[in-house]
């Protein structure tokens, strides 16, 4: 189903969401799941998750992948990912 925890962690209970590490959430300001990652890194507050939530603006969903097509906008959010992970997980 469309709300199966297993596809989307969005669905899972807050007793699942409380096992979660530090989690970045990158969005777009053009990303019809705006709201749902706004509405994602308040629920991972809630529980107690460390969350950082943060936003380019003008660029599509699934902008990640833009990096290889030469956007500087994609290139600067994998390397921010890059740094966040180093930082939070080394």
């Amino acid at each position: 189903p469309k709300t199966n925890p297993v596809a989307s962690p969005y669905f899972a209970s807050d007793t699942i969401l409380r096992g979660f590490p530090p989690t970045l959430i990158f969005t777009s300001s053009e990303d019809p799941f705006l709201d749902d990652s706004v509405a994602f890194n308040s629920r991972l507050w809630s529980v107690g998750v460390k969350s950082s939530l943060r936003a380019v603006h003008d660029l599509p969903h699934a902008f990640w992948a833009l990096a290889t097509a030469g956007i500087p906008e994609a290139r600067q959010v994998q390397k921010e990912c890059q740094q966040w992970l180093a930082k939070n997980f080394a």
